[in-house]
């Protein structure tokens, strides 16, 4: 079977959706070495990634990284033109997610919020999900806030009042030895939801939600877990038998 069959994404229209529908994303997907020829900065990109993951004592195959595109492509325009490029959000993963990056790469994260294990707080992610060659189910989760910081998700291609307002988001993703360069457009329609998503998470009481047993109970699940986010280490298997991964995601500190 082909590995990709593994990460198969199928979008199914959702009659919310803009009519005609946006264009599809194709992901260019490559070797990791002749990306590097291709777009030096990734080299640049990888080193600085790596070097904070150690310093935080991260696992650099759970993490992020935002930069202008021209600077991940080693293009080296001055500060007043490269801002037009805008910015991508790098993704680096384990080597078993390699089959799965262009299904990755080509499809749209949904919006969702996750509690701690121990229920008290909540946090707002943008969620990509795959299929493991394994079979495992994994739902990659990058901070909300993240992106709304970089500035990624806003647009100028605004119409009256702000409606049919539409960003497309350049994603790229590399594992093992290959990466695959992709994203996703965020309109009105995801502007809604992250709104609402985020509104949730930060009003979330958790006193108000639970009684004392209910947080008691989720104090020791955390406790037996090692953590209240597991998933900030390693994959996390929920009881429904779905993983969750969090990627710790570093903006470039370095203007262009």
């Amino acid at each position: 079977m082909d590995n990709q069959a593994f990460c198969g994404y199928e979008h199914e229209l959702e009659p919310s959706e803009p009519f005609p529908p946006l264009p599809a994303i194709t992901a260019k997907l490559m070797s990791l070495k002749k990306a590097q020829q291709c777009w030096s900065g990734i080299v640049r990109a990888l080193s600085i990634m790596e070097k904070i993951c150690k310093e935080r004592e991260h696992q650099f195959d759970m993490s992020g990284y935002i930069d202008y595109r021209c600077n991940l492509a080693g293009i080296g325009r001055p500060y007043e033109t490269s801002a037009t490029f805008g910015k991508a959000l790098l993704i680096h993963l384990g080597p078993k997610f390699e089959p799965c990056l262009t299904a990755l790469a080509e499809q749209h994260p949904f919006i969702s919020n996750i509690l701690r294990l121990d229920k008290l707080s909540a946090a707002t992610n943008f969620e990509w999900g795959c299929v493991l060659p394994d079979g495992r189910h994994v739902n990659l989760m990058v901070p909300a806030l993240a992106l709304v910081d970089s500035g990624m998700l806003e647009s100028d291609l605004a119409g009256e009042n702000g409606y049919d307002k539409v960003a497309f988001v350049p994603v790229v993703f590399i594992a093992g030895d290959s990466l695959a360069s992709g994203g996703f457009w965020f309109d009105a329609i995801d502007s809604e939801d992250l709104h609402a998503a985020c509104f949730t998470s930060g009003n979330y009481n958790p006193y108000a939600e639970w009684d004392a047993a209910d947080l008691f109970e989720a104090a020791k699940l955390a406790e037996d877990a090692g953590s209240p986010t597991p998933w900030g280490h390693a994959l996390w298997k929920d009881e429904d038998g779905v993983y969750h991964m969090h990627v710790t995601t570093i903006m470039a500190q370095v203007n262009p």
